[in-house]
């Protein structure tokens, strides 16, 4: 209770405490509005996932999303020895080609 007291009056100190639970929610959807929200999330990203980016034409395909996630900071990824080794392996073949498809 006392809690709930002291929220109502700090509600009336910054002249809210008449609003409508409509008003409120749109008062909080303005400030979320105003910031960027996402969930940060953790993946293994298989090789398989830039070659497919890369080779498709379609900017909505899974694996174009993927990417994009991952250059706006949105997928974290994660990588093993093996992963890395298996990156290293598709970067030096497609150095050493012409065209890379």
């Amino acid at each position: 209770m006392q809690t709930f007291l002291a929220l109502r009056e700090q509600a009336k100190e910054n002249g809210v405490q008449d609003l409508s639970i409509n008003e409120i929610n749109e008062e909080i959807k303005k400030a979320r509005s105003k910031e960027k929200w996402y969930m940060v999330l953790y993946a293994v990203i298989d090789t398989n996932v830039p070659v497919s980016a890369l080779l498709s034409g379609h900017k909505d395909a899974t694996t174009v999303q993927v990417l994009a996630k991952l250059f706006s900071n949105e997928v974290i990824p994660l990588f093993n020895r093996e992963i890395l080794d298996e990156y290293n392996e598709f970067l030096e073949i497609l150095n050493k080609s012409e065209k890379w498809w």
